[in-house]
């Protein structure tokens, strides 16, 4: 009787690392893809606000646990979701850009327009915090900008791709074991 070939034994013990690593990825997917935007209300209209004074409180609510940055600045989320931030804004237009985060990595961005009508004669207030205020950048509203278009598909793919494989490499290789355990 033959002693069985080791090399019989590398394909399929590679091939399941291949099909583990496949039910993760689709796994990974599966959940990634069930998993909600967050959502983002906020105290400014969406048609913007005039306001008068120079200091103004953005407050509003996303998710429990979500990150949240407006402009370039992390915002505290309370515990029950509701958040507050303290700007300084400077004459004219200011744009606010929100950005909620989710666990899962899904992303909504919300931007509001404040405008400080200030009287002729009032002084350039100084800058706090940083104020962004190009207005030609476009709102992007429930994108998953971590993860999205066809590179979403690549883990399930290969998980699928690793499972016939694996199923393949697993019945030749029985059907050789078989075939030298005879001789």
């Amino acid at each position: 009787m033959d002693q069985p070939n080791w090399k019989m034994f590398i394909l399929p013990i590679v091939v399941l690392f291949v099909f583990i690593g496949g039910i993760i990825g689709i796994i990974n997917w599966q959940k990634s893809k069930d998993t909600a935007f967050p959502t983002i209300q906020v105290n400014i209209d969406e048609k913007g606000a005039k306001v008068k004074e120079k200091n103004f409180t953005i407050t509003g609510s996303t998710e429990k646990k979500n990150k949240l940055w407006i402009n370039t600045d992390e915002t505290t989320v309370d515990k029950d979701g509701s958040f507050s931030s303290s700007v300084i804004l400077n004459p004219g237009k200011n744009v606010f850009s929100m950005k909620a985060e989710n666990t899962s990595g899904k992303t909504t961005v919300l931007e509001r327009t404040l405008t400080l009508v200030a009287p002729a004669n009032a002084k350039t207030p100084s800058r706090q915090k940083a104020v962004y205020t190009d207005p030609s950048t476009s709102v992007i509203t429930g994108q998953n900008l971590s993860a999205s278009g066809p590179e979403d598909a690549i883990l399930p793919v290969l998980g699928f791709g690793g499972i016939v494989i694996a199923v393949v490499a697993y019945m030749k290789s029985r059907k050789q074991l078989v075939a030298s355990m005879r001789k």
